[in-house]
């Protein structure tokens, strides 16, 4: 088999480089492939694809490109192992300042690397705990990504990638409600209080898998740190076993109140109250029974 375009000797030398001079032109996503496979498989861009790419940015071919197709590529990225290097490539070619144009000289992206590795941590190590909960990535890096930055910056970046009104007005909300739930959580840590699993449901069971991953990876406290993964791994799964069923037949009327009884036994039994069928229904029979 011939090799016309010398792909056996790019290989052997570990090297990266494109078939002609107008293929960044042509297509410039190339360049965002062209630095995950170097930094994945420990490749070099060889000097004169580097030059292309220089070019290709200093022109304003990046800047042009439509946000849905810069979006897919940083998604591919971050669905690798670990994305950080990538990330860092991007910066030393000063690529985020063509892919976020109007932020250019108003954040620092190289201070964002930390907190993309700390996102890389906790994305491993939920990964490792093969729940059933799937979740996007990219979600959890971009909102570390983001991390610093006041509302109409944050909207700008994820505007930019492409996403629709509604997308966007949902991200930033989610964003909002982390931002704030982390506020809480570390006050309550401050004070020296010890989180009741009730009280963390409160606060998180409304929160997307990818935000607490987020505030878990952000956070200073390792209390905080400890609390978010104790609900992830255990608290979340924790239910009554009791049912409207047997408020019925236990005597009381359905009603409005019905949610009240069953919220109540549900608390109980996540901060280890009742722990059985039996305990849930004693617990209506005493607490509720004359309410109904």
């Amino acid at each position: 088999m011939r090799d016309y375009f010398g792909a056996g000797r790019d290989l052997k030398e570990h090297s990266i480089r494109v078939l002609h001079n107008l293929s960044f032109v042509e297509d410039p996503t190339r360049i965002f492939r062209a630095i995950r496979f170097e930094q994945k498989f420990s490749f070099t861009i060889g000097r004169q694809t580097l030059h292309l790419i220089q070019n290709t940015i200093k022109i304003g071919f990046v800047r042009r490109l439509s946000g849905f197709r810069i979006l897919h590529e940083l998604q591919l990225i971050c669905a690798e192992s670990d994305p950080v290097p990538i990330f860092e490539r991007i910066r030393e070619l000063k690529l985020w300042h063509e892919i976020f144009p109007d932020l250019k000289g108003q954040f620092k992206p190289e201070r964002r690397l930390e907190r993309l590795q700390a996102a890389k941590e906790v994305v491993s190590w939920y990964e490792l705990l093969y729940l059933e909960e799937k979740f996007e990535s990219w979600r959890v890096y971009l909102l570390s990504f983001l991390d610093g930055m006041n509302t109409t910056q944050a909207r700008y970046c994820v505007a930019r990638l492409g996403l629709d009104e509604n997308a966007v007005s949902r991200f930033i909300t989610a964003r909002q409600n982390g931002i704030i739930t982390a506020a809480e959580l570390g006050r309550l840590c401050r004070k020296g209080k010890t989180y009741l699993n009730s009280e963390l449901c409160v606060r998180l069971d409304e929160l997307s898998l990818e935000v607490i991953l987020y505030i878990m990876a952000g956070h200073e406290s390792n209390a905080v740190k400890k609390a978010l993964s104790t609900y992830i791994t255990r608290v979340q799964f924790i239910k009554a076993e009791i049912s409207g069923h047997d408020l019925i037949a236990a005597g009381i009327r359905p009603g409005p109140g019905f949610k009240k009884i069953l919220d109540a036994v549900k608390n109980a039994r996540l901060d280890g109250l009742v722990n059985t069928l039996e305990e849930e229904l004693a617990m209506v029979e005493q607490e509720f029974k004359n309410d109904a």
